[in-house]
C-alpha cells in the first residue's frame, strides 16, 4: 500500500509538514501499518492540534514515531461522498496542549 511506504520513508526523513489529508476508500489498518510500531491511543487521551484557523481536539487514535522523535496522530475519519479521509497530525510540541 502506498501509504504505508510514505508512513515508513516519513519516519525515517526530515520531511516538514504539520497535517496531511488525503482522501481514499476504505483501508485495512494491517496493511496500513505492517511494519510499523504503533502506540494506539484511547479516547481519554485528548491532545489539541492548532491549525491556522482554530484548534482541533484529537481524541484516541493511533501514534507513530519518527527517528528523530517527532510524534504523528493517524485517523481515518468519516465520509465524504462515499470516501473516507486519512489525516496524519504531525506534533510539535511548542504547539500542542494536552488535555
Amino acid at each position: 500500500m502506498e501509504i504505508n511506504t510514505f508512513l515508513k520513508h516519513w519516519m525515517s526523513s526530515d520531511l516538514k509538514f504539520e497535517e496531511i489529508r488525503i482522501e481514499m476508500e476504505a483501508i485495512r489498518w494491517d496493511v496500513l501499518f505492517s511494519e510499523i510500531s504503533v502506540v494506539p491511543r484511547s479516547n481519554d487521551v485528548v491532545r489539541v492540534y492548532k491549525d491556522a484557523l482554530k484548534n482541533i481536539n484529537v481524541s484516541g487514535r493511533f501514534d507513530i514515531k519518527r527517528n528523530d522523535g517527532l510524534t504523528a496522530t493517524i485517523a481515518f475519519n468519516g465520509k465524504l461522498e462515499g470516501h473516507s479521509i486519512f489525516q496524519m497530525i504531525i506534533w510539535d510540541y511548542l504547539k500542542c496542549l494536552t488535555l
